[in-house]
C-alpha cells in the first residue's frame, strides 16, 4: 500500500514539473503562425497544464468573420484563428483553420479581428 502511494506521489510529481507554459511552446516554435487549430492542441495537451491549456480553457467565436479566439484559464496566451465554420470547433467547424495571431491580450485579438480581418 504505501509503495503504490509513494509510485502515485512520483508520477504525480513528474508530471507536475514536466509541464511548460504556454508561452515557452510559442517561443520555441512548437506552436506558430500557420497551424491548425487542432495541431496546436495536439502540441497543448500533452505539454501543459489544464490551466495553461488554451483548448481547454474558453473561446469566442467571431461568425461574421469565421474567426475564433482561443485561449487558457490563466489568461495569459490568445491565439486567433481563421476559417472556423462553426463555434464547436472541436468538431469540424476548425477542420480547415488557421492561426494567425498570437497575442497575451483579448482586446488586441478582438481588434485584430474586428478591425483588421477580411
Amino acid at each position: 500500500m504505501i509503495r503504490s502511494k509513494q509510485l502515485i506521489i512520483m508520477v504525480l510529481s513528474f508530471s507536475l514539473v514536466s509541464c511548460i507554459s504556454t508561452n515557452q511552446l510559442v517561443n520555441t516554435e512548437q506552436i506558430k503562425i500557420g497551424m491548425s487549430i487542432e495541431t496546436v492542441c495536439n502540441v497543448t495537451v500533452l505539454q501543459t497544464t489544464i490551466i495553461e491549456d488554451p483548448c481547454m480553457g474558453y473561446s469566442k467565436y467571431f461568425k461574421e468573420k469565421k474567426a475564433l479566439i482561443l485561449y487558457n484559464s490563466n489568461s495569459t496566451s490568445y491565439f486567433v484563428f481563421r476559417n472556423i465554420t462553426d463555434s464547436n470547433f472541436r468538431a469540424s467547424g476548425g477542420a480547415n483553420s488557421k492561426l494567425i495571431l498570437i497575442t497575451s491580450s483579448f482586446e488586441e485579438a478582438s481588434f485584430y479581428i474586428n478591425n483588421l480581418l477580411d
